[in-house]
This record gives structure tokens, C-alpha cells and sequence, in this order.
């Protein structure tokens, strides 16, 4: 009976994990459809064209990392696991700085990855044209989209997956309606169509930012930007290096006490000066004596608690 109610809150507890995963990946495709029924009530089939190329090319571009998001739900989901609020701090640290020289990175490249993209593509004609025009807008948001990759990632790790379905949702209806307004309000064509994405992944790194600052780790964030990391490292360092009774990382090996018998013993370090020591007992060949372990018939060492 207890085995069975064990497994049953597994099960719930999986699923409240998995549940929003599924739906949350569900409402990140409606970014692409929401772009292309707009683009469809205009009736231009170069424009859509442009606006699908232009969206393939920056999917392209931009999943090969990812691995930022992946990274970080596995490394903040190992911290969570074991409580260690610093190390989550450090690996939402660590990575939005790798998020941010990407996506300059990407920028300087972007004179030279827009063309060779679109070329890869085969846009040819009025579908090059308006391709070009949406990756144009489309591409200052690409370190917006690493940026919002690492916070969904964190918040995953942390198990705040209905708080990253609540944004994937609204960050949608969002971008639903700046398509409205742009492309059949104002007439902004495919350009009101990058604009609307645009925005809505501005909105949504903020209110993944706003949800994030509001969890206990990232309290320590801004110290390890400014140079705790290092520190942060030590301490699990030390953590992964700790045997179990050993002493402190760190401490005088000589303040810790020395086990086992009475004798004496003056090897070092923890026993120096001279501190009581375990000792080895002989070979099963020979027959232990009743007397006291002496230097010469047995071997010591020291055996810090």
C-alpha cells in the first residue's frame, strides 16, 4: 500500500513537470503560425514567402545554441537537487554572460550572415527582397532570444514550469495582436511582421527576467558578476573533495584529532607534534602478542576523525 501511494505521487510529480514542458513547446509554434495566417490575410504569396524563409533562416541561426538552454535546466536542476543556492546563481551567471557575447558576436557577423544565409536558402526574386527585410528587424532580436533561452532554462531547472507556460502564453496573445496592429492595422506588411516578433521577445525576456530576480538564488547573482564565481567554484570544490569524517578543506590537518589507540606517533602532518595514531595490525600469519604494538612490530599512521 505505502509502495503504491509512493508511486502514485511519483507519477503526479512527473507530470506536473512534463505537463506544462509539452504545452509550453506547444505555444512556442504558434510564433511561426501567428505569422504566417496574418501574412495569409494580405493575400501576397511573395511576402509569406519571405516571411516563412525569413523565419526558417533565423531558427537556423539561433537553435544551434541551444545547448544554453539544455545546460542550464541540467546544471540549475544538480544545484536545486542538493540546495546549493550559490551554484544556481552561478550557472544563471555563467550562462547569460555566454548569451550575451553570442549574440554580439552574431551581430558584428551580421553583414556577412544575412547574405550567406539567404544564399544557402536559394531566395531568389521579390521573395529575397522581403526575406531579407524580416531578417533584417528579425536579427537585433537574437540576443534577446539566447537571453530569454538561459532564463526558461533556469526557471525549468527550478521547477517553475507553470510560471514559463504563464509567460510562453501571454508572450503569444501578445504577439497575436502586435501582428494585428502592424501588419493589418497599420499596413507595416512583412515588416510589421518582425517588429510584432520583436517585441513580443522583448516582453518576454522582462517577464522572465521579473519572475526570475523574484527567486531566492538570484539574490547572489550580482556578486558573483562582479567576481564571486571563482569563490563559488571553491566551495564546491571543496564540497566534492570532502571525505566523509575527514577534516574541513582548508583547516590545519594538526587541529584534528588522530584515532585509535594510545600510542604515539610523530608522522606528518596531522600528528606532528606528536598526537595518538591508530595502528595497523600485522600480517594474518603471525599471531597479534598481548603485549602493547610497539615501533618495530607494527606500522602507524594517522587517522584524522
Amino acid at each position: 500500500m505505502a509502495s503504491a501511494a509512493a508511486e502514485g505521487s511519483l507519477h503526479r510529480a512527473i507530470w506536473a513537470i512534463a505537463l506544462p514542458s509539452m504545452l509550453t513547446n506547444v505555444a512556442t509554434a504558434l510564433f511561426g503560425l501567428a505569422d504566417l495566417w496574418v501574412m495569409g490575410q494580405l493575400g501576397d504569396a511573395p511576402a509569406q514567402a519571405g516571411v516563412e524563409l525569413g523565419a526558417k533562416f533565423m531558427l537556423g541561426l539561433l537553435v544551434v545554441f541551444n545547448f544554453l538552454r539544455t545546460g542550464t535546466v541540467a546544471l540549475t536542476a544538480q544545484a536545486a537537487g542538493r540546495g546549493d543556492d550559490e551554484a544556481q546563481a552561478a550557472a544563471l551567471v555563467r550562462a547569460l554572460g555566454v548569451a550575451l557575447l553570442t549574440g554580439a558576436g552574431l551581430i558584428a557577423l551580421m553583414p556577412l550572415a544575412i547574405p550567406a544565409g539567404l544564399e544557402l536558402l536559394h531566395a531568389r526574386g521579390d521573395v529575397a527582397d522581403e526575406a531579407r527585410t524580416y531578417v533584417a528587424i528579425r536579427y537585433w532580436g537574437g540576443a534577446l532570444w539566447l537571453a530569454n533561452a538561459v532564463l526558461v532554462g533556469w526557471l525549468i531547472g527550478r521547477k517553475r514550469m507553470r510560471a514559463v507556460l504563464a509567460i510562453e502564453v501571454a508572450a503569444n496573445i501578445l504577439h497575436i495582436a502586435l501582428d494585428l496592429a502592424f501588419v493589418l492595422g497599420l499596413g507595416w506588411g512583412v515588416a510589421g511582421v518582425a517588429f510584432a516578433t520583436l517585441l513580443s521577445e522583448g516582453l518576454k525576456l522582462a517577464a522572465a527576467a521579473i519572475v526570475a530576480a523574484r527567486e531566492s538564488p538570484a539574490s547572489g547573482g550580482p556578486k558573483l558578476a562582479a567576481g564571486g564565481i571563482p569563490a563559488a567554484a571553491r566551495a564546491r570544490r571543496r564540497s566534492r573533495f570532502r571525505s566523509p569524517g575527514g577534516p574541513r578543506p582548508g583547516a590545519d590537518p594538526r587541529s584534528a584529532p588522530c584515532s585509535g589507540s594510545t600510542a604515539t606517533c610523530s608522522c606528518a602532518p596531522c600528528c606532528s607534534p606528536p598526537r595518538s595514531c591508530f595502528w595497523s595490525a600485522p600480517a594474518p600469519t603471525r599471531a597479534r602478542s598481548s603485549s602493547p604494538p610497539t615501533a618495530s612490530s607494527t606500522s602507524s599512521s594517522c587517522s584524522p576523525r
